[in-house]
């Protein structure tokens, strides 16, 4: 019989089997689990055998101790993962036997530091520095101030070169731009709330999207966005609210799109041309409701051919 089959017979029993647990004793695995779901308490004849693997000695003192288990701390700290959460789960403090693991690992180095140490872990900072998100989530949730180490890697992405100049630096990160500038969405963002004024290098990008087009007129230009009217064309709810909010006027070149939506179409004619805007009759005839409503303000024949 081996250990396996012992342990399997013991679980099928719901009781100890001490004529097996000889066997059982040889192997980490099955110790654990005779000892977890068997025993359902410590059990030395076990350990040597557990305190070989850093997975099974971190569960072993997690579940079954609940307290530090030190003859697997050697085989623990050989893991970044398993070395992290024994510090995390079952110490609740630092475990520095296992920091020379954690420190080749991005994602441990950078989770030790933030909830186990609470403090910058610069054994780590290596490891960190080679990845744009944990490097800015590193200066923003451990440092609380710019991580200049981390920055070349932070520039190569969009999103965490944006955040870390809004969140982090609270101004412009030059190093940054570059890349913020190759994406529609971050580009708008970086200039409304890191500039807060026109941004020429982005604008290339930001035309590209009809969203953040309209946007850039309305809160960062405050004024008409040339290069970004042939995508706001594209949409209905964008072109109408182009109109509306930052021409102020009809706008041609939107009314294709803006026919598409009965809804647009209504409130283009009630609230922008003041009049009957005939390319969008045939959406509106199919809401009854703002039929109903454009037949009170525009009786006339618009609606004789439907």
């Amino acid at each position: 019989m081996n250990a396996k089959e012992a342990y399997e017979y013991a679980l099928k029993r719901k009781a100890p089997f001490p004529e097996g647990e000889s066997v059982i004793a040889t192997d980490a695995q099955y110790s654990l689990a005779y000892a977890r779901y068997i025993l359902k308490e410590a059990w030395p004849e076990g350990e040597a055998a557990i305190a070989t693997s850093a997975e099974w000695s971190y569960e072993y003192a997690r579940d079954v101790l609940q307290a530090p288990f030190l003859l697997g701390e050697p085989a623990i700290a050989t893991s970044a993962e398993w070395s992290y959460k024994y510090a995390r789960d079952v110490l609740q403090a630092p475990f520095p036997l296992g920091e020379p693991a954690i420190a080749n690992s991005t994602f441990d180095s950078y989770h030790y530091a933030l909830s186990v140490l609470q403090a910058p872990f610069p054994l780590g900072e290596p490891a960190i520095v080679k990845d744009a998100e944990f490097s800015y989530c590193y200066a923003r949730e451990v440092l609380y101030t710019s991580f200049p180490e981390g920055e070349a890697e932070i520039s190569k992405d969009a999103e965490f070169s944006y955040h870390y100049a809004v969140n982090v630096l609270r101004e412009p990160f030059p190093l940054g731009e570059k890349e913020i500038s190759k994406d529609a969405k971050y580009s708008y963002y970086y200039a409304s709330y890191v500039l807060k004024a026109s941004w020429p290098l982005g604008e290339p990008k930001i035309a590209t999207s009809g969203h953040y087009s309209y946007l850039y007129a309305l809160y960062v230009l405050n004024a008409p966005f040339k290069l970004g009217e042939p995508k706001i064309a594209e949409i209905a709810d964008d072109s109408y609210l182009y109109a509306k909010e930052v021409l102020k006027k009809p706008w041609p070149e939107g009314e294709v799109a803006i026919a598409t939506k009965a809804n647009y179409s209504f409130y283009y004619a009630t609230e922008i041309l003041n009049a009957p805007f005939r390319l969008g009759e045939k959406v509106i005839v199919k809401d009854k409701d703002l039929h109903d409503r454009y037949m009170k303000l525009f009786p006339k024949p618009a609606f004789f051919k439907y």
